[in-house]
């Protein structure tokens, strides 16, 4: 259907009229956004293509209207986009079944013209939302402390707050700082720890070969010295690995944990990641001086998946990811790569399996996408996490983004933010749209 026909139509007629009304009352106005934001959910992902992303925007500036918080935002600009909203969300069983395929054309169509037609108003909102985000982020710095464990340093983050502490455990090749976007989304008085694996970030390399079981267990002993109780934790990939070791050394001391994409691989995966034990792993071959951490920003902007990731997180990842280099004007990895490669090789050769069914907190699960045929050996893209991992516990839920890979804590940490502290509060997992 073409854009002048759906302006000329009854329902468009209708829905103009109906949005006079709903401008002028806030709470109604409030419930169309709700419904608009549902239904689009539940939409055909192709009849939305290039579409939805620009209308959540239109749809979040539209509640903010009737909330009160944003008023910047003309009369006309205002009516157009409450009359597309209307109009999204007529019942479709006015509509008879042969014509709802065109009506998802029309709603797209639609849409596709309001959010064009409005864009400097949506981006000026846009703006806005980045700003009041920004004014409400926490922005204190963190503690930097050394533990002694077994003769090797480790560096613990803290962020001084109140109640029951955040426990963070990051990736292999990764750091504490890389939750740095998330941490600063969390409420301002959340007492949050993370701390930088053995090998990584500032704290110090034990000698290899080092396994994943002995790692976890230098964490385990770091959380003994912090004499936390109460825990809730959180671990990324080989920090979820982790996670669930130290969950299982010391149940007692724990509340609830998370596990993001843990690496707990399927035992029938074990043969081939330990065949690999005598190759050279290609992570062994990253490069590992860099003249600035701007230039390794702008280097890994440009390839997979970095590309992917909020570009705040990319910034903290190299940031304090870097080093300076002994006696030369330049910046070394912090994690080497042939440490990262020697974690890399290890993945899944543990007790983390048996070890599960020793965690007594309740467990949330949430894994990325499946591995497609498509895939190459070494693209760390897909999930690594054994489908029915969720059954070793004795209380434990999975999630699957479906669309969503490996790195998602790295894509989306504003929402992952969100996530972990309503889970915080009540214990529930329901990812943000």
């Amino acid at each position: 259907m073409k854009l002048e026909h759906v302006k000329n139509s009854r329902a468009y007629a209708r829905a103009l009229r109906k949005a006079k009304s709903y401008v002028k009352d806030r709470e109604s106005l409030l419930r169309l956004a709700e419904r608009a934001w549902l239904r689009g959910q539940k939409y055909p992902v192709a009849a939305m293509a290039g579409v939805w992303q620009s209308a959540k925007d239109l749809i979040r500036l539209v509640k903010a209207y009737a909330r009160g918080e944003y008023r910047d935002v003309s009369w006309q600009a205002l009516l157009l986009m409450v009359t597309a909203l209307v109009y999204f969300v007529i019942p479709t069983d006015l509509i008879p079944d042969i014509l709802l395929g065109w009506g998802f054309v029309d709603d797209a169509t639609l849409l596709g013209w309001v959010t064009t037609s409005c864009k400097a108003e949506i981006d000026q909102f846009l703006q806005w939302e980045i700003k009041k985000k920004r004014e409400n982020m926490r922005q204190d710095e963190p503690v930097k402390t050394h533990y002694d464990i077994n003769g090797v340093g480790l560096n613990v983050y803290e962020w001084k707050g109140e109640g029951d502490p955040l426990l963070l455990f990051h990736a292999t090749g990764f750091h504490g700082r890389c939750w740095d976007q998330i941490i600063h989304r969390l409420p301002h008085d959340a007492h949050v720890f993370a701390v930088d694996a053995p090998g990584h970030g500032l704290s110090e390399s034990p000698q290899m070969p080092f396994t994943w079981d002995a790692l976890s267990e230098d964490m385990a002993q770091l959380v003994e010295i912090l004499d936390l109780d109460n825990i809730s934790i959180v671990g990324h990939s080989f920090g979820g690995y982790a996670a669930t070791m130290v969950a299982a050394r010391m149940p007692e001391r724990f509340k609830q944990v998370m596990l993001l994409d843990p690496a707990i691989l399927d035992p029938a995966l074990l043969e081939l990641i330990q065949s690999m034990e005598e190759m050279e792993h290609p992570v062994a071959r990253r490069r590992n001086k860099w003249i600035s951490v701007s230039q390794m920003v702008d280097a890994f902007a440009q390839r997979e998946p970095y590309s992917e990731w909020d570009r705040q997180v990319l910034e903290d990842y190299c940031r304090y990811g870097l080093q300076p280099s002994d006696g030369e004007a330049e910046f070394e990895l912090a994690c080497p790569p042939l440490v990262e490669a020697e974690i890399y090789v290890q993945s899944g050769c543990g007790s983390a399996c048996t070890e599960a069914a020793k965690v007594t907190a309740p467990v949330q699960i949430i894994r990325a996408r499946d591995r497609r045929e498509d895939d190459p050996p070494f693209d760390f893209s897909p999930s690594p996490t054994w489908s029915t991992l969720h059954t070793l516990f004795k209380n434990a839920e999975d999630h699957q983004l479906k669309d969503m890979s490996h790195f998602f804590p790295m894509e989306q940490p504003a929402k992952l933010a969100q996530l972990i502290q309503q889970w915080r509060v009540d214990g529930s997992v329901n990812w943000p749209g």
